[in-house]
């Protein structure tokens, strides 16, 4: 997510329009770790990177740099702070299962998906059920999908 403060100079003291936009932009990212030694998103790779003194130059060139790419206006950082990386790990879970009620083709049947989180977690934002390519389904909008918490 980016998060940003913006405001221009002395905007009280003057009515005209101003050249410069001065502010704060916060960006929070995150990277899918691996747990494979030689999978380039291993902490044990990733890690030294963002460690790296010259980690915030970088960054800081690489985000004007992508900006000009996607025909943006680019933003003229006048510093960088990079704050320590932290780890985020997975919600736990258990018991998962699918049951449907019937297995007859062109039938209709209830499918159920089901997991047990074992920890509590804000971490979790979506969900994505992959169904067999020839699954056709009868869900048009969110009211045809219940979830039932317990």
């Amino acid at each position: 997510s980016v998060t940003a403060a913006l405001a221009t100079p002395d905007a009280e003291s003057s009515r005209k329009l101003q050249d410069t936009v001065q502010g704060r932009l916060n960006v929070n990212y995150s990277v899918a770790l691996r747990l494979s030694a030689t999978d380039a998103n291993n902490v044990k790779k990733l890690l030294p990177i963002f460690q790296s003194k010259d980690f915030t130059a970088s960054l800081t060139s690489n985000m004007l740099a992508s900006a000009a790419s996607a025909g943006l206006t680019p933003l003229y950082l006048q510093g960088c702070v990079v704050t320590q990386p932290r780890t985020v790990l997975p919600p736990r879970v258990s018991e998962p299962s699918l049951f449907w009620s019937s297995s007859d083709p062109e039938t209709i049947t209830e499918v159920t998906l089901s997991i047990v989180f074992n920890n509590d977690t804000d971490d979790l934002g979506a969900m994505l059920f992959v169904l067999p390519p020839t699954f056709r389904h009868d869900l048009q909008t969110l009211e045809d999908l219940a979830v039932i918490r317990y």
